[in-house]
């Protein structure tokens, strides 16, 4: 059986347990609370972002001609549509461009000539002089029985 000493021991073992047991689950509690989680996805993507940086220099160091045809080709493709009317302009045959019509001289009209007639038009006949045709005669009639 257990003595007096022994139950007193394990309930202050039990209490201990219980403390950390509660410690832990406030750490773990604070580790996964959202703006915890998002400063480590933060900071990682910051680390992941600037280790590739660092490897693309120094792959770019190492390989400058292979990086320059890369580039190339990359601003190549972005730039592939204004890139394509350009030769399309040029392979085309540029047509001459039209002179302008001529120039139509225009009458200088003074306050005198205000409703007169422009020379160059003849004057209206008069409505007496209206010239009418006479019907024309009818046509013969045919016998058209078969």
């Amino acid at each position: 059986m257990m003595g007096e000493p022994d139950y007193r021991a394990a309930i202050r073992r039990a209490e201990e347990q219980r403390a950390r047991l509660i410690a832990d689950a406030r750490a773990f509690g604070a580790r996964i609370a959202p703006e915890r989680l998002k400063a480590d996805v933060r900071e990682q993507i910051r680390t992941a972002v600037s280790d590739a940086g660092t490897r693309a220099k120094a792959t770019v160091r190492s390989h400058p001609v292979a990086a320059g045809a890369i580039g190339a080709g990359l601003l190549a493709w972005l730039f592939r549509r204004p890139i394509g009317r350009l030769i399309g302009r040029l392979r085309r045959p540029q047509a001459e461009p039209l002179p302008p019509p001529p120039v139509q001289p225009q009458p200088i009209v003074r306050d005198d000539d205000v409703g007169a007639l422009p020379p160059d038009l003849p004057p209206a006949p008069p409505p007496a002089a209206v010239v009418t045709t006479p019907a024309p005669p009818p046509l013969p009639e045919t016998d058209d029985e078969e």
